[in-house]
């Protein structure tokens, strides 16, 4: 069985007070949104992603 990915990337860093979306938010050397990708993409049943940025 294979999936596709649809990822939702958005917020906006109200709580985390930052004026960089959340999805740029670097943590160590990547954002949250690398995190997520790389995490994601080792799950060898996902053939396909869509990433949606708002």
């Amino acid at each position: 069985m294979s999936f596709c990915l649809v990822l939702l990337a958005a917020g906006n860093s109200e709580r985390f007070k930052s004026q960089i979306p959340k999805p740029f938010v670097k943590i160590g050397e990547k954002t949250l949104l690398d995190h997520s990708l790389i995490k994601l993409s080792q799950i060898k049943e996902i053939k396909k992603n869509n990433t949606c940025f708002k």
